[in-house]
């Protein structure tokens, strides 16, 4: 998967959001968390397709479907890098990852 930064293209953004959504079935997550995080995501899809996307509201839908994996009690590889992936999305919304981690 290619690298994403704030300048990506939106059709970069919107290969890595359908790739997410592509890998969220796959995921062993509870079945309520992996149908959260598939709302959000495609919600922050649409939004990214949009002719003026709302980078804020993107991230916000990208948040939540990050707070949905780790309201999860497993730690698991591959959620790992399903929220690396959501993170490269947010940073591309101007937001900064890091911080709101913390």
């Amino acid at each position: 998967m290619q690298s994403t930064t704030p300048e990506s293209s939106k059709e970069e953004i919107v290969k890595l959001l359908s790739f997410v959504q592509q890998e969220l079935p796959k995921l062993s997550l509870p079945k309520e968390i992996k149908e959260e995080m598939a709302n959000e995501v495609k919600g922050a899809e649409i939004q990214v397709k949009k002719d003026q996307p709302d980078k804020k509201r993107i991230a916000d839908k990208l948040k939540n479907a990050t707070e949905a994996l780790k309201e999860s009690a497993q730690t698991v590889k591959e959620a790992v890098m399903i929220g690396n992936l959501l993170g490269k999305a947010i940073d591309w919304c101007g937001e900064q990852w890091i911080e709101w981690m913390l």
